[in-house]
């Protein structure tokens, strides 16, 4: 079992179980995942902390790209 620094398991998925919905898109995965990288941050896990980033990144473009309206496009161009 791979268990992070601040416990539970890596591999198991976010650690918080917050929940978050807006204009009927989920974000309750990209709010906990963000919780969780702040944690990894906090504890100075440098593995933790880029999992919980490589996560985050994959959770964010699946929310914005399945958002209405397809966010994912203009947040791309507002962040780059």
């Amino acid at each position: 079992k791979n268990v992070g620094a601040y416990g539970g398991s890596a591999a198991a998925g976010p650690q918080h179980q917050e929940h978050l919905k807006i204009d009927g898109v989920d974000w309750s995965n990209v709010l906990n995942l963000l919780l969780d990288a702040h944690l990894a941050i906090q504890s100075n896990d440098l593995a933790q902390t880029y999992e919980a980033q490589s996560s985050l990144h994959s959770a964010l473009n699946h929310a914005l790209g399945s958002s209405k309206g397809n966010w994912l496009v203009p947040a791309l161009h507002v962040v780059c």
